[in-house]
């Protein structure tokens, strides 16, 4: 597994993506922006690359991270994304997490930074090397509590995709390539999560597919027919990884 690194790595591995992020100027004028950006925040929808598939099959709906030093398995489903009619480089999005066994709405946004053309985005596998682009910004989601929830507050950080555009004008999300500021492919969301009651923060990691378990967790066996993932992960919420399990609809299918 090209890409794997350990478990207990992982709080090092928070700390050392967010240099990546641009540091904040407080004082003097603000940074310019990259000549043609707007025009290519028109040029490129990335709502897809969030947003839940029509089909709404679990293992492409779900994008899977971590929450907390306890490395308690966070599920986040993008039932909306809607690029801003008038800003395109903002994206309003809207759908649910899971963490603890508990789920809740959230609703906040997407907001891009800057998009531009990257060697390191490039798919490894592509044998065409496409022009391949990252894509860099924040986000924001606001959880919405439940009755008599205590436990519920608002996710922030950097956000990082990498993608490349097809000879038919579609847009893929590369998986698996050199680019640092994404973990090698896909997209991260990497920031904390802040309760609303207490304002304590705890780190967060999401990225979507397998990109997760490729390159964080040590244990799992994701070859062959019968994968399993090791049981010291199950007390953390990764027991049912691979169940069919619509947690977003509020109900348990079957699986086939």
């Amino acid at each position: 597994m090209r890409y794997k690194l350990l478990l207990l790595a992982l709080p090092v591995l928070l700390a050392a993506a967010r240099p990546h992020t641009d540091p904040v100027v407080k004082s003097g004028p603000p940074a310019a922006k990259p000549a043609g950006n707007s025009s290519v925040f028109a040029r490129f929808n990335l709502a897809p690359f969030w947003r839940m598939p029509a089909n709404g099959q679990s293992d492409e709906a779900v994008h899977n991270g971590f929450f907390s030093a306890s490395f308690q398995r966070l599920e986040l489903v993008f039932t909306s994304v809607q690029r801003d009619a008038t800003s395109p480089n903002i994206y309003h999005v809207s759908g649910k997490d899971r963490r603890y066994g508990i789920v809740r709405k959230f609703a906040g946004t997407f907001t891009l930074d800057d998009i531009r053309p990257d060697a390191a985005a490039v798919l490894l596998s592509d044998e065409y090397k496409r022009q391949a682009y990252v894509a860099t910004g924040k986000f924001m989601l606001r959880e919405t509590a439940r009755p008599g929830d205590e436990a519920y507050g608002t996710f922030r950080g950097r956000l990082a995709a990498d993608f490349s555009q097809l000879n038919n004008g579609r847009l893929r999300l590369n998986q698996q390539t050199a680019n640092e500021k994404t973990m090698n492919g896909g997209f991260i969301l990497d920031g904390t999560w802040k309760d609303a009651g207490t304002g304590a923060e705890v780190d967060i990691l999401a990225k979507n597919g397998w990109a997760v378990t490729y390159q964080v967790l040590e244990d799992f066996d994701i070859g062959g027919r019968s994968p399993h993932i090791s049981r010291k992960y199950t007390r953390v919420g990764w027991s049912s990884y691979w169940a069919n399990d619509e947690w977003w609809a509020e109900k348990t299918v079957a699986r086939k």
